[in-house]
């Protein structure tokens, strides 16, 4: 017979005692399919790792094989456009009285989650400078960090970018767990992940064509290839007329700008801005989350962490406050212009 597994999946998962017997059902159902068995194993494992919260702790999951690569479970199934997946039986393995409803893929799943943190704390010297802390940040989604000095949004954004690692917890970025990363993984996990910073960070002794094309030439590009690269991301950050100015001749929402152009030069799925606009005054700063909003529109996720509750008055986008280490709360987008204090 013909049956949705992930339906099958939906009404069995419930009564699943642990990971071994859930382990040895898929994989029956895998000895079952020659030709599509793997394509229904990728499903059924991201479909797993969706509903690990279902009785099973964190740690037994993430030791299960099916919190392998799960993000690029999704992006593979995803990218092929596949909402429901069925498997063909000849003695009907899955009795028809447990297919009540049909649950498309595409509805079953939540938002498609690129970073997650799950009970993550950071401490230096007995300070916490994050504790706790789970959230997701979803594909191509706009999310400010907002708080104080020291309230830890630019721990959080280190964790992102494996510049720092959980004293306790998780954070997986794509396909990439803190807690099994590999030192020589990182540089590739970077290039996945565009990070802004306040002070631009640009490279002094090169024009602003230069510093954008050095960070393809880092990572091995075709001459011609970086060429057309830089001039696109030029144009899209409206420095185009000033490509071969040096930094120091730049205003400051220029050099923001020129920044934020090297950090897309790779093409990104999220851009990290670590207070952006602390240096600029604010009309600067609201061509920088203009920009920024631009760029998120083309598909590319943002994470702004920032101090400047005017600013996200005026551009209002979900937004997780910090404080102390601790997520004190999150405020929908559409409830940001009414606050006048955060």
């Amino acid at each position: 017979g013909k049956y949705n597994v992930l339906t099958c999946l939906y009404d069995t998962i419930n009564y699943l005692p642990s990971l071994e017997i859930f382990t040895e059902a898929i994989n029956r159902v895998y000895l079952l399919l020659p030709e599509e068995g793997l394509f229904i194993f990728d499903a059924v494992s991201e479909f797993f790792c969706k509903h690990y919260f279902n009785g099973f702790s964190e740690k037994e999951v993430i030791d299960s094989k099916f919190a392998y690569q799960r993000r690029s479970y999704y992006d593979r199934l995803k990218s092929l456009q596949i909402n429901e997946f069925s498997i063909y039986t000849e003695n009907g393995i899955f009795e028809e009285k447990h297919v009540q409803k049909i649950y498309p893929f595409s509805k079953m799943q939540n938002p498609v989650a690129m970073i997650e943190f799950y009970n993550v704390s950071v401490k230096n010297n007995n300070r916490n400078l994050l504790s706790g802390a789970s959230l997701k940040i979803n594909k191509g989604e706009f999310v400010y960090l907002i708080g104080k000095t020291g309230a830890g949004k630019t721990t959080l954004l280190r964790l992102i970018y494996c510049d720092l690692f959980p004293s306790t917890g998780n954070v997986i970025v794509d396909k990439f767990s803190s807690s099994t990363i590999k030192k020589k993984q990182i540089p590739y996990l970077r290039r996945k992940v565009g990070v802004v910073f306040q002070d631009f960070k640009l490279l002094p002794d090169r024009n602003v064509y230069d510093n954008i094309a050095f960070a393809l030439q880092a990572v091995g590009a075709r001459k011609r290839a970086i060429k057309s690269r830089v001039l696109s991301l030029l144009t899209q950050v409206g420095l185009n007329h000033k490509r071969y100015h040096m930094p120091t001749t730049l205003s400051g929402g220029e050099k923001q700008r020129a920044a934020i152009a090297r950090a897309l030069a790779n093409e990104p799925f999220i851009l990290l801005a670590d207070e952006p606009t602390g240096n600029l005054d604010p009309e600067a700063s609201r061509g920088i989350v203009e920009l920024l909003e631009k760029i998120n529109k083309s598909g590319t996720a943002v994470c702004m962490a920032t101090h400047n509750y005017e600013l996200i008055r005026y551009a209002p986008h979900r937004t997780i406050v910090l404080e102390n280490g601790l997520i004190r709360r999150e405020i929908d987008s559409k409830n940001i212009s009414s606050i006048r204090s955060l």
